[in-house]
């Protein structure tokens, strides 16, 4: 299970996915400060919310083809709607 990312961005938020999830106890607060301060280093080029979270859909839906959760829901997707709390 092998996932290759054109992009650093990319690569970056997939090992986000990873950090967001590892212990499922993250509020919905905690998550927006980290995306905040995640989409204003330089490397993202501080995109608007609106594309920040395209940049996560895509993502998303490349590390649930290799990753699926247990119930089906997507890694970025669960840990955006701190399915951990």
């Amino acid at each position: 299970m092998a996932l290759k990312f054109e992009k650093n961005t990319e690569a970056f938020l997939a090992v986000l996915a990873a950090v967001l999830g590892a212990d499922n106890v993250g509020s919905l607060e905690e998550r927006d400060v980290l995306y905040k301060k995640v989409k204003a280093i330089p490397l993202f080029g501080n995109p608007s919310m609106p594309e920040f979270s395209k940049l996560l859909a895509d993502v998303d839906l490349r590390l649930v083809s290799v990753t699926p959760l247990p119930s089906g829901a997507h890694v970025l997707r669960a840990a955006a709607s701190g399915s951990g709390n």
